[in-house]
């Protein structure tokens, strides 16, 4: 899945592919440990807001909250099934 580089001290990157139903899909996340998880039936809307706070800060725009604290709320909060994406080999 393609990623998109965000500023974050605890995201590096975001990705979202459609599963199945068009408004719903994976979101992938790397971490900055190096950590990259796949979160299952994440509304496309969501990925589209972390992806604006994310401009947000890297634009110097003032945010209302950072990208980490967004996904934590939105994402993990959420309660979306989840795994760990086996490193490359």
């Amino acid at each position: 899945m393609q990623r998109t580089p965000v500023t974050s001290s605890q995201l590096v990157s975001l990705g979202w592919e459609p599963a199945g139903d068009a408004a719903l899909g994976v979101l992938e996340v790397e971490f900055v440990r190096g950590l990259v998880y796949r979160y299952e039936g994440v509304p496309r809307s969501v990925h589209a807001a972390l992806l604006t706070e994310a401009a947000n800060v890297r634009d110097g725009v003032p945010a209302q909250a950072s990208v980490g604290r967004l996904f934590d709320r939105l994402v993990k909060q959420g309660g979306y099934r989840h795994a760990r994406v086996a490193p490359p080999a």
